[in-house]
């Protein structure tokens, strides 16, 4: 079952070849994300297929905005298609093992699906997106395992990077921690009882994703000790020694009953 949320299903209509703008609406945080990565953020269905003309409805996830652009069609390098003809439809998905960081800064910037008119519909997607497109009758996502189990294999699978961020080394043990949630709820519950064979998997995955976390955290706790890799961890920052400079200037230049009042100040607050 289907447990994703849509806006209402609207029409839009194709007189030319055009090109979909796939964004995020406005102040969208990351960690509002997470959860709805998985899930399809768009499913569109041709409703409507001639040579000339075609027509599409099309339903989003609620925090994703759509835009029509046309397009002067020209030859796509490196991309992945699909042909849609009436009655057939796909669903936009997120690729299985991208840092969710980044595929959040793309779909910020927009994913472009290209939409050409002819006996049938072709649409297209650049192949180095971190985004694909799936046949209703190719989506198995939607007769899959445990929408948890699918999202460990996907964290486990992701390549390891030291040049990480501290927000994205943030975000993805953000993720990381929901999802073993998650799996603990799903082992306290009968399916897996009945189900050694999965109960198995689940413990198996909650192990790996454990292991992962404690490199996370401690590549987190290395960007917050020593930001730059460039510099050793006990290296004092230079805006403290220069403070510190002007202090002892202070302590050196001033009159000492000026001293003695600061000094008494600080202690005070």
């Amino acid at each position: 079952m289907n447990r994703h949320v849509y806006n209402l299903p609207h029409l839009v209509e194709f007189h030319h070849h055009s090109r979909v703008l796939v964004r995020l609406e406005d102040e969208v945080s990351d960690l509002a994300l997470l959860g709805h990565l998985a899930n399809p953020l768009a499913e569109i269905v041709v409703n409507q297929c001639q040579p000339l003309q075609a027509r599409f409805i099309i339903k989003q996830a609620p925090f994703i905005c759509i835009e029509l652009q046309e397009w002067q069609q020209a030859t796509i390098n490196e991309c992945s298609s699909v042909s849609r003809s009436l009655g057939q439809g796909f669903r936009l998905f997120l690729k299985l093992g991208h840092d969710p960081r980044q595929c959040i800064e793309e779909l910020r910037e927009g994913v472009i699906i290209y939409v050409e008119l002819g006996d049938s519909v072709r649409i297209s997607l650049a192949n180095n997106s971190r985004f694909e497109l799936l046949e209703f009758e190719q989506d198995f996502r939607q007769l899959k395992l445990p929408e948890s189990l699918i999202k460990a294999q996907s964290i486990v699978e992701r390549e390891f990077t030291r040049e990480e961020s501290t927000g994205s080394l943030a975000l993805q043990i953000t993720e990381l921690e929901q999802v073993r949630a998650e799996i603990s709820q799903l082992l306290k519950s009968d399916a897996t009882k009945i189900n050694h064979s999965l109960s198995k998997e689940l413990m198996k995955y909650d192990h790996l994703l454990h292991s992962k976390r404690q490199w996370l955290f401690r590549s987190y706790q290395q960007t917050l000790d020593r930001p730059n890799l460039n510099t050793s961890a006990n290296q004092p920052n230079l805006e403290v020694e220069k403070l510190q400079h002007k202090l002892d200037c202070f302590n050196l230049l001033a009159p000492k009953s000026v001293v003695e009042m600061v000094d008494k100040l600080a202690e005070e607050s």
